[in-house]
């Protein structure tokens, strides 16, 4: 839960005025302004994955991986989980090379 609060915000203001000879002229200018902000939730996701390998032909445990990923303003469960897989795929190669 975020609490409410005030945030400062810009805009860009459009400013014009008329010179000596008659010309118009514009320009830009920055304006900023207060904006209340209501208390909110903000989303967030948790995923936790526990990886084990084991030797086909004796049944031991080889290793094992274990991942917990929050993450905060976030809503789709399916994208830390892949960053998790990506992480042990990458782990799992280099372990094999070694």
């Amino acid at each position: 839960m975020v609490p409410a609060h005030t945030e400062w915000k810009s805009r860009q203001v459009e400013e014009n005025y008329v010179d000596k000879d008659g010309k118009l002229h514009s320009f830009y200018r920055t304006e900023n302004y207060p904006e209340y902000v209501p208390d909110h939730d903000v989303p967030y996701v948790t995923v936790g994955v526990q990886f084990q390998w084991f030797d086909t032909k004796t049944g031991k445990l080889v290793a094992s991986s274990e991942d917990v990923r929050r993450r905060n303003s976030e809503s789709n469960s399916s994208s830390v989980y892949n960053r998790i897989i990506d992480r042990f795929y990458k782990n799992m190669k280099d372990t094999l090379e070694k």
